[in-house]
């Protein structure tokens, strides 16, 4: 009988993974500049074409928006120190995938303490593993 079981997938830190990492970070930081000198843009425009009584709520409204993108931004460069201090070689956690498994009678159960990873180096499998959790009370 067949059933699905998640597959952690770890990916192996390389100099090539981190620099494609580092390179998402910066554009993915870039186009929250753009957005934030948009919105700078847009909110002057919205303040010109409104009248006073509405300018604090014209105002909120975009404080709100310019919130969102100053936190996005610094969750990115928080991000970006963290993956600055990584060492090649690390693996990094990159999602979950389901598998499929083959079980007959008399197999032993698989173990929900154990998880199934799949590692990838440069964008190719390099090994499945079962791991233990960390927390499993072994010395």
């Amino acid at each position: 009988m067949q059933f699905l079981k998640t597959v952690v997938i770890k990916q192996v830190l390389t100099e090539s993974k981190k620099a494609e990492l580092i390179s998402v970070l910066h554009d993915e930081m870039k186009q929250l500049q753009r957005e934030l000198e948009q919105l700078q843009f847009q909110l002057h425009k919205a303040l010109r074409e409104t009248d006073s009584r509405n300018e604090a709520q014209v105002k909120s409204r975009y404080e709100h928006e310019f919130t969102k993108r100053k936190e996005s931004l610094s969750s990115l460069g928080f991000k970006y120190q963290q993956l600055e201090k990584l060492n090649i070689g690390t693996e990094i956690a990159d999602g979950q995938a389901q598998a499929i498994i083959e079980l007959n009678e008399g197999d032993i159960w698989p173990d929900q303490d154990h998880s199934l990873e799949m590692i990838i180096r440069d964008g190719r499998i390099e090994q499945f593993r079962e791991s233990r959790r960390s927390d499993d009370g072994m010395v």
